[in-house]
């Protein structure tokens, strides 16, 4: 989604050799596999009808918002590691300010970005947030009505534009990625020649 001076290099590569001699290589990345799932929720929430299955169109939204949130956490986790890290933080000190709640860590990661540029980009979530934490956390009905009303395709795109925005402003401030493209970091297979399979987190996800 960024730009930034990282490679597109995957962690996590599976390779498999079949009995054929073809190759089968696999270039893993859950964080990114979150945002193409919130991309495909997205799209099947614009592609029903509130007035035919307005309930449907609410379980993709929520969907859609459990995974937002689930990307985000990934990101600002990582990204507070390594900049704790980075800073000559320990281990130890790196994993609490990762852990931190998630606004903490947003808030952290926007007065790190906003000393090394000439511009500051707010990110406001806390209703959004109030609402996947009901979702996440709390049963038996009593804010089903809230949700319901509350929870709309305007409401998630919104968060998603800011957020965007946002990861954009503090990725290249702060020299990173939200994660490595997948579907570059298989490249250097193409050497090998005709006998690569390779499959990334963004197959088959627009």
């Amino acid at each position: 989604m960024t730009d930034s001076q990282q490679p597109d290099v995957a962690k996590n590569i599976i390779i498999e050799i079949g009995e054929d001699g073809r190759f089968k290589a696999y270039a893993l990345s859950v964080v990114e596999d979150l945002w193409h799932d919130f991309l495909f929720f997205e799209q099947q929430a614009l592609n029903t009808s509130t007035d035919d299955r307005p309930l449907l169109h609410k379980r993709f939204l929520r969907a859609a918002l459990l995974c937002l949130f689930a990307y985000l956490e990934g990101v600002t986790h990582q990204w507070c590691y390594e900049l704790t890290i980075r800073e000559g933080g320990s281990n130890t000190k790196a994993r609490a300010r990762a852990g931190a709640k998630i606004e903490a860590r947003c808030k952290d990661l926007t007065h790190v970005a906003a000393g090394l540029t000439a511009t500051t980009i707010e990110f406001e979530f806390t209703r959004a947030n109030y609402l996947r934490n009901k979702i996440v956390h709390e049963v038996g009905g009593e804010h089903d009505v809230e949700l319901f009303s509350e929870l709309t395709l305007e409401a998630l795109q919104t968060l998603k534009s800011d957020m965007v925005r946002w990861l954009e402003w503090v990725g290249p401030a702060i020299g990173q990625k939200p994660h490595p493209d997948a579907d570059r970091a298989l490249d250097w297979l193409a050497t090998l020649g005709d006998s690569v399979q390779d499959e990334h987190s963004s197959d088959g996800l627009a």
